[in-house]
């Protein structure tokens, strides 16, 4: 009896994304606009990452930047609280918030200033920056929290620091939700007016919609990072 021989391929093993470590990268940061005089309506160009490669599993970040129409300062001197309210035309998944870290004061070059403590402001070490202690979250029209995240780390002075919430959340067109911020480190946080009406990647961003007891220092909340 003749014998048959049958070439079939060898097995070929495959590893399962989630058993596979993922990297962790660190991204540049837009450098903060002070005092840039525009008209309320902005286009935004979106962009993710800038130029820093990103894991195959991560999101695209959009962001959806408020450019600043005027600058002050505001100072923490215990817990300072910030929130902003906005409304989009169309239906977007929202990641998290951007917001600036503290501008060091006059006197972070070797001697002590009038408020000198947690925010690290003054004294030693404010070339590299200090560590940032803060708490935000998202609010439905109702009130209700839709998610929320704890951040702490030390950053650099003077930079647009990205919060991501602990997971998406899917944002419907024409109904308002609320940004709210905690900050809880002393020190100066480079404030100032942005524009209420921008426009990103398609997308029509209203911010400071309905009462005016909802928008609290909203300067203070730079960007909307999104994503479809």
């Amino acid at each position: 009896m003749p014998t048959f021989t049958v070439d079939t391929p060898s097995p070929v093993s495959v590893e399962q994304a989630w058993n596979m470590p993922m990297p962790c990268y660190m991204y540049q940061r837009p450098p903060r606009h002070d005092a840039v005089r525009l008209s309320s309506m902005v286009n935004n160009q979106s962009h993710s990452g800038l130029g820093v490669p990103e894991p195959a599993l991560d999101l695209n970040k959009i962001y959806c930047q408020r450019p600043l129409i005027h600058h002050t300062d505001c100072m923490n001197t215990s817990i300072l609280d910030c929130s902003a309210t906005f409304m989009v035309d169309k239906n977007i998944c929202l990641l998290g918030v951007q917001v600036p870290t503290q501008a060091p004061s006059e006197e972070a070059g070797g001697t002590n200033s009038g408020v000198v403590g947690a925010g690290g402001v003054g004294g030693a070490g404010s070339a590299g920056g200090y560590c940032e202690l803060l708490y935000a979250h998202l609010l439905d029209a109702d009130g209700a929290r839709l998610t929320y995240t704890h951040y702490t780390g030390r950053v650099p002075y003077r930079h647009l620091l990205d919060i991501m919430f602990n997971r998406p959340v899917y944002i419907q067109r024409n109904k308002v939700y609320k940004v709210g911020i905690v900050f809880n480190k002393v020190g100066w946080y480079p404030m100032g007016r942005c524009a209420q009406q921008v426009a990103t990647d398609s997308v029509f961003f209203n911010f400071g919609v309905g009462q005016s007891s909802d928008s609290v220092r909203d300067g203070l909340i730079r960007s909307i990072i999104f994503t479809y």
